[in-house]
C-alpha cells in the first residue's frame, strides 16, 4: 500500500474514531469498545460526511478505510462480527463516455482544410 493511501486511511480512521467517541459520549477515542460499534453507527457516520458536503467518492474512501480496519480487527480476534461488511458502498455516479464534437475532429476549425480528399471524393461521385 502506498504512503499516500496509508496517510489517507489514518486520517479517515482518526476522524471516524473522534465521531464514535462523541456518539458514545466517552470524549476519548481510546475508551470506545469497538465491539459496541454496529453497522448502523457506520451508516450514521457516512450520513454526517454527506451533511458536511463530502462527495460520494469521499464517503466511499472513508468507508474503505473503516472496512479495512474492521477486517483487521476481525482477523486479529478483537471483534466477533465485522459490522462494516454490512454497510454497502455509496453508489458513485456513472459518467457517460465523452462524445467527440465536430470541433474535435482533426483539421476542423482550420477553414475546412481537414476535409480535403474525402470531401472532394464524395463530390466527384455524385
Amino acid at each position: 500500500m502506498s504512503a499516500h493511501t496509508l496517510r489517507a486511511y489514518r486520517r479517515e480512521l482518526h476522524n471516524f474514531a473522534e465521531w464514535v467517541s462523541g456518539r458514545f459520549g466517552t470524549g476519548d477515542d481510546a475508551d470506545v469498545n469497538v465491539q459496541r460499534i454496529e453497522h448502523t453507527d457506520i451508516r450514521a457516520y457516512l450520513g454526517t460526511l454527506y451533511d458536511r458536503g463530502l462527495s460520494k467518492a469521499s464517503a466511499a474512501r472513508a468507508l474503505a478505510a473503516i472496512r479495512s480496519w474492521f477486517k483487521w480487527l476481525a482477523r486479529a480476534g478483537h471483534i466477533e462480527q465485522n459490522a462494516a461488511s454490512l454497510v454497502s458502498t455509496p453508489r458513485l455516479p456513472k459518467h457517460l463516455p465523452r462524445v467527440p464534437h465536430r470541433t474535435d475532429e482533426p483539421g476542423s476549425g482550420l477553414g475546412g482544410r481537414g476535409r480535403g480528399k474525402l470531401a472532394g471524393a464524395r463530390q466527384g461521385h455524385s
